[in-house]
């Protein structure tokens, strides 16, 4: 049970990072700040109030605003296991793009999870992909500047 005595759905977080990369096509998501910005925002606008238990990503104030160490370790890991592939850019930036083995573990997650849980990971799922669809082809400095503006407690060091 959670806070509000729900039964709560235990994941990992780097499933966030895999529904993250699965939604609105499959989009891509050029650069490493934008990815990290993008986790960031699911974790304070769509994860805040779920009845979920788990490892979310915890960020601090840091260079370009939220940080977090894990989210250069689950993207590592998620390329080890054949989830994710990254591609170095001309211009340096990378780009990350779940795999189709990506999409087969979402799907078996899917699969394995009772309805009434799958609902809620629908709608988490959906309210992912809205925050891709308005955040992700974006400039990176107007992504910035909203979260430095909806989030002053993580530009300390910006």
């Amino acid at each position: 049970m959670n806070k509000n005595g729900k039964k709560a759905i235990k994941v990992h977080r780097a499933i966030f990072l895999l529904f993250l990369l699965n939604a609105n096509n499959a989009e891509p998501i050029i650069g490493i700040t934008r990815l990290e910005k993008l986790l960031f925002l699911i974790r304070n606008e769509v994860l805040k109030d779920t009845p979920m238990e788990g490892n979310y990503y915890s960020f601090e104030p840091y260079t370009y605003g939220p940080f977090s160490p894990y989210v250069f370790d689950d993207v590592q890991l998620m390329e080890d296991m054949g989830y994710v592939s990254k591609e170095e850019l001309n211009d340096g930036q990378t780009k990350y793009t779940i795999t189709p083995n990506g999409m087969d573990k979402i799907k078996n997650i899917l699969a394995k999870t009772p309805d009434k849980l799958k609902e809620q990971l629908q709608q988490i799922q959906d309210k992912i992909a809205s925050i891709k669809k308005d955040k992700n082809s974006i400039p990176l400095k107007k992504l910035l500047s909203y979260v430095y503006q909806k989030y002053p407690n993580f530009t300390v060091i910006s």
